[in-house]
């Protein structure tokens, strides 16, 4: 009995452990995104999505039964309140509404001609009611003056609206899915960017959307925030079946850096310290300043192009700086850290030593022997990962990266004088030595 409890135990840990790995953005996925705006960040994005798993036309029913489940098991279909039982409600034929759910191109396979593989992607695929899917057939997505059809969730087809800038038919979703399909279409316009010229719909307009389109998604986008079934669905997407990601849904900021002109980019200022600061300490606190209109912005920070932490705060302690000059870089970001947006950067020069911490380990060597001209470093149990050497001034004038127990380095470039060798362990700990040369 103990060994089922057991059992039981750790798969509901596991099943756990792994539902929260699969909630989140890929650490770095993003990374390089940050100081990108308008068609350099689409295209940023483009080369990341671009090249997913292709999926065929009858796998997609299959894939709707983990991408659109409702709680209750059943199909979760934006068309419809139609209460639909996977595959056992797939059409097949239908007369009215509620008949029957099918494979719906929200982005109509007509204006991409029904190509590859836009024509599968899963993405812009949805489960919908048949009926609905027919009235709506392949009219852009709008907001309805005047309508001529309204399904049993809310969704109309009729007349534009007056002020839209379109004045054609148009099919208007129900408001709290507006976002979802305003999502749908900036995933398309990046992930197929190549391709768009070559598609024919009056939401487009060469490469790019049409401008009342444009206008209307973002819009769309902003008042339907994202959620978590749209969560859900992007990391099922990812981790079952194409494995590329919907940008949109991960970072929703990106939609607006790229198509809306309005947007204030966030921006940082690094209040203290100033570029080139020097310091003969081994940390610095660093204090910035975030200016934008999106809350909730976390920044994450670099020493030497290595990360250190994601916070909230409004200052950070740089610590372990290393003789010489250091890198330090703020990058502002949002949903922990994942979605890179703007970055900056200053130098923090530490000079001179104040004070040398003896090697009081005899089993760590550092010493020079003048009759190989050579600088002797070793541990025998413990790899030496970095050496630098400084002259008297604190300057560094080598670095050696040696992941090994020993080392040698020639110093027949050295002059006379005193220097101070220091050793990085891979174990973290550091040891430094003055080491006198005279040839």
């Amino acid at each position: 009995m103990k060994k089922v409890k057991y059992f039981l135990f750790y798969f509901i840990l596991f099943y756990f452990i792994n539902f929260n790995l699969l909630g989140q953005i890929p650490t770095g996925y993003y990374n390089g995104a940050e100081n990108l705006t308008g068609d350099n960040l689409r295209t940023f994005l483009f080369n990341k999505i671009k090249t997913h798993t292709q999926l065929s036309y009858g796998d997609l029913w299959t894939a709707f039964q983990q991408t659109d489940k409702k709680s209750d098991g059943r199909v979760w279909d934006m068309y419809s309140n139609c209460l639909f039982t996977f595959v056992s409600n797939q059409c097949g034929n239908y007369n009215s509404e509620c008949d029957c759910y099918n494979r719906e191109h929200s982005f109509p396979d007509s204006w991409f001609h029904d190509a590859a593989p836009m024509h599968t992607d899963i993405f812009h695929m949805y489960p919908t009611d048949g009926w609905v899917n027919n009235k709506r057939g392949n009219l852009p997505f709008g907001e309805v003056g005047t309508a001529t059809y309204t399904s049993g969730n809310g969704s109309r087809v009729g007349s534009a609206r007056n002020g839209l800038g379109y004045y054609g038919n148009v099919y208007e979703p129900l408001t709290e899915y507006k976002g979802d399909f305003a999502r749908t279409y900036f995933y398309m316009l990046t992930c197929y960017k190549d391709k768009i010229s070559g598609w024919n719909s009056d939401m487009l307009l060469g490469d790019n959307f049409s401008n009342w389109a444009k206008n209307m998604l973002i819009a769309w986008s902003i008042n339907d925030a994202v959620s978590e079934k749209e969560i859900n669905r992007n990391n099922i997407i990812y981790t079952n079946f194409q494995y590329n990601r919907n940008p949109f849904i991960d970072c929703p900021e990106y939609a607006r850096l790229i198509w809306d002109e309005s947007y204030q980019q966030p921006t940082i200022t690094i209040n203290s310290p100033q570029n080139n600061f020097s310091t003969s300490s081994s940390s610095v606190e660093v204090n910035f300043h975030i200016n934008s209109v999106e809350q909730n912005l976390q920044i994450s920070y670099y020493l030497n192009n290595t990360l250190i932490n994601c916070t909230s705060e409004s200052s950070v302690t740089i610590n372990n700086l290393i003789s010489g000059n250091n890198t330090i870089k703020l990058i502002v970001a949002s949903h922990d850290c994942n979605c890179p947006l703007v970055s900056q950067q200053i130098i923090v020069q530490k000079t001179g030593i104040t004070s040398i911490e003896e090697n009081k380990i005899e089993e760590t060597k550092i010493y020079y022997n003048s009759d190989s001209d050579n600088i002797i470093l070793s541990h025998p149990n413990k790899k030496i990962k970095d050496v630098f050497v400084l002259d008297i001034t604190g300057k560094v004038i080598l670095k050696e990266q040696v992941n090994n127990l020993e080392t040698n380095i020639n110093a027949y470039k050295f002059e006379n004088g005193i220097y101070i060798v220091s050793v990085h362990l891979e174990s973290g700990e550091i040891f430094n030595e003055k080491i006198i040369i005279i040839k």
